[in-house]
């Protein structure tokens, strides 16, 4: 549908990047505006386009979008991403393993972090080399910039809920951590518990060496 050149478009208004300089000539019955784009381009567009917000621009935004899609599509191979999308499954999906340890005990995701923009910004500005997870500070708070830390998978691996923690003489470790400092295989000192040994008696107690 023809624009009737009542319409009246004014020299300088502005159209999302693009600005009215002149009214240009009719294109097959249509009305045509010579405009400027934010980007410094001129380019010549359908009234109709500019007034429905279908061109927003000589072309720059597009190619913009497409770039950052792009990026965001590189950044999916990234280690990170994986991390990103394992913390979500365990907060969002009931069907992941370890939901019952994080979503079903009210954890969450922040809802900065919900965007994997953020989630990488944070962990590169914080250190994040490969060999690095995500950590939280506190185990009953959620995902999110001030309750977590990057460490080694290694080290995470003893904060696990699941960890068998034994607190002795004034000290708390994991199971595993009490039977290389005290050089007990852990398999006996577990069966030692298991048989309802005290945590005195099971870590104080020499393992017999065969004559």
């Amino acid at each position: 549908m023809t624009r009737p050149r009542t319409l009246h478009i004014s020299i300088g208004e502005k159209y999302n990047r693009l600005t009215v300089v002149a009214e240009a000539e009719n294109k097959h019955s249509n009305r045509y505006i010579f405009c400027k784009c934010d980007c410094g381009r001129y380019k010549t567009i359908a009234l109709s386009q500019l007034l429905n917000g279908n061109t927003k621009s000589c072309g720059c935004l597009k190619k913009e979008l497409r770039i950052k899609q792009n990026i965001i599509h590189g950044l999916a191979k990234h280690p990170l991403y994986r991390v990103w999308s394992s913390m979500k499954r365990r907060c969002f999906n009931s069907n992941d393993e370890s939901y019952k340890n994080y979503g079903a005990r009210g954890i969450v995701v922040c809802s900065k972090w919900m965007v994997f923009k953020e989630f990488y910004i944070w962990a590169i500005n914080n250190g994040y080399a490969r060999g690095l997870t995500i950590e939280r500070v506190d185990n009953d708070g959620n995902y999110d910039p001030s309750n977590c830390k990057l460490v080694p998978l290694k080290e995470q691996s003893k904060n696990r809920r699941s960890n068998h923690w034994i607190k002795h003489n004034g000290e708390t470790k994991i199971m595993s951590q009490w039977a290389i400092d005290l050089n007990i295989n852990y398999g006996t000192l577990k069966d030692r518990l298991h048989r309802g040994w005290t945590i005195k008696k099971a870590l104080e107690t020499p393992i017999k060496k065969s004559s």
